[in-house]
């Protein structure tokens, strides 16, 4: 509420286009000083564990900036928070912060493809939370999921952070 208000946050208004042009303006000059600067491309929140269609906004910004993308995913909000009853309760919040995606040398036209690699990445992480027989978390940590491109592209093991949870310290060793 009033933390993000307050904050340095950039709130798109879909409903008024040209306030979000320059909203996603601001974004990019934000992008340019170096900030870093976090789009949730669904453009609203889920009330489902399937992601959303993504908005193009987030995806043109980055490749006219020419900075990596890097997918980050809320694996449990729906547990911690009720959107339609707005009622929270405690508990540890789990994210997943994936790998860079770099874009040096992609243009509008690869756009779709950026699209489907952040969301595939992002949907992949939300089912194998998500599965029923899905091991505790302490566990998946010592053994994490790969995807097919990954494993094409090193041998080496996967380096997600899990923000959030208690082995997100032990990530960097």
């Amino acid at each position: 509420g009033a933390s993000i208000k307050n904050s340095p946050s950039v709130f798109i208004d879909r409903s008024h286009p040209k306030k979000s042009v320059e909203s996603m303006q601001i974004a990019g000059e934000r992008i340019q000083k170096g900030l870093s600067v976090a789009i949730f491309p669904e453009g609203s929140r889920s009330h489902s564990t399937q992601i959303q269609e993504f908005k193009r906004g987030a995806f043109i910004l980055a490749i006219a900036a020419g900075v990596p993308v890097v997918p980050v995913t809320i694996l449990n909000a729906l547990e911690l928070f009720n959107e339609k009853t707005r009622l929270a309760r405690p508990g540890t919040m789990h994210i997943v912060i994936g790998k860079p995606i770099n874009i040096d040398g992609w243009t509008r036209k690869d756009i779709p493809r950026l699209m489907g690699l952040v969301r595939d990445v992002m949907q992949g992480e939300l089912d194998s939370w998500n599965r029923p027989n899905a091991l505790p978390l302490r566990i998946r940590y010592l053994y994490p999921p790969q995807s097919a491109t990954s494993r094409r592209m090193s041998k080496k093991p996967s380096r997600t952070a899990r923000v959030a949870s208690p082995r997100a310290a032990d990530q960097n060793t």
